[in-house]
């Protein structure tokens, strides 16, 4: 018998998140089109990662983010967490975010023309 669950989804279109990258010089030997091409890449994987998550929670809840600047990196941040998990206020990390109801998290990162994800 199939699992069905609801999942609340916060995922903005993937032209919006292409069109979020802010304009910076591209590094020698890159273009922006194999750019947006990677990164396109990055979001279906992550997209997917998300939904195996997802369908092992009770209550879950995915989100995805735009780019934004930080420094020298170009960073989209997206997670999946499980609302009926109980929040716990000690559980914060290094970024100030309370992970205690997350399954799954991580970034899309772009830097000096090179996307890479991280969890």
């Amino acid at each position: 018998m199939m699992k069905t669950i609801n999942v609340e989804m916060t995922i903005p279109d993937i032209n919006e998140i292409i069109n979020s990258i802010p304009e910076e010089p591209i590094p020698e030997g890159r273009d922006i089109r194999s750019i947006t091409d990677e990164v396109r890449e990055h979001i279906m994987r992550e997209i997917y990662m998300m939904t195996q998550y997802a369908v092992r929670g009770t209550s879950p809840v995915m989100h995805m983010g735009l780019f934004n600047k930080r420094g020298s990196q170009t960073v989209l941040e997206f997670s999946v967490s499980d609302k009926i998990l109980p929040n716990d206020d000690n559980k914060i990390n290094w970024h100030g975010q309370n992970t205690s109801r997350w399954l799954y998290a991580g970034a899309i990162v772009i830097q000096d023309g090179e996307v890479s994800s991280h969890h």
